[in-house]
């Protein structure tokens, strides 16, 4: 935020108006930080992410979430196949349930044709901004 960054919230469909539908606490929403609940688990899927993107001018994503295996991997690679945006996965800022699924969708992202080369993986304290 002090970067001047865009940030944006998404919860799942069915969460929409109840306390599963929140931004967690501890993220702090702000004022003015937009909240959406796509019908799938790509965020690019309702038309709203990828209209927020080109207001903002963004070529950069840094993708953190859970359910790496499912929201994680299916937004990081429309964005980086179609959208053609470098994306930055920080391992630890991703996470499921299951360590296999985790496991897998990380390794899945790391080997998808023309996804992989725009797809980057790091940690939190690894990301900067100019």
């Amino acid at each position: 935020r002090g970067a001047g960054v865009p940030i944006w919230f998404t919860g799942t469909a069915p969460e929409q108006g109840t306390p599963g539908g929140r931004v967690a606490t501890g993220l702090r929403q702000k004022d003015g930080e937009p909240m959406c609940f796509p019908d799938g688990y790509d965020k690019f899927a309702s038309g709203e992410l990828a209209e927020y993107l080109t207001e903002h001018n963004a070529q950069n994503l840094v993708i953190i979430g859970s359910s790496t295996h499912l929201c994680v991997m299916y937004t990081a690679t429309t964005a980086a196949r179609s959208g053609r945006y470098q994306v930055v996965i920080p391992v630890d800022g991703v996470n499921t349930a299951n360590p296999y699924e985790h496991d897998y969708a990380l390794h899945q992202l790391s080997v998808l044709p023309r996804a992989n080369e725009r797809i980057q993986f790091t940690t939190l304290d690894g990301i900067t901004f100019e």
